[in-house]
């Protein structure tokens, strides 16, 4: 049973002091004995629960970084 992995990521500049912004996915452990869309199913669902997951934890991390500059 051979396994294998994809891995694809961007990044690109954002905002006037070249702040940059980097979004990775990877897709691991994916059997080559079994068909893949079986597999990527269940990635799929579970990629978009992360990602609002992530997406909503990096909003707060940012806010909160944001409120302790405009405050010193």
């Amino acid at each position: 049973m051979a396994k294998c992995s994809q891995h694809l990521g961007f990044t690109w500049t954002i905002g006037p002091n070249r702040q940059y912004c980097k979004v990775d996915i990877e897709v691991s452990e994916i059997d080559t004995d079994i068909p893949l869309d079986e597999q990527l199913k269940k990635v799929d669902g579970t990629l978009d629960g992360v990602w609002k997951y992530i997406l909503k934890r990096m909003d707060a991390e940012v806010e909160e970084v944001t409120k302790k500059l405009e405050s010193t």
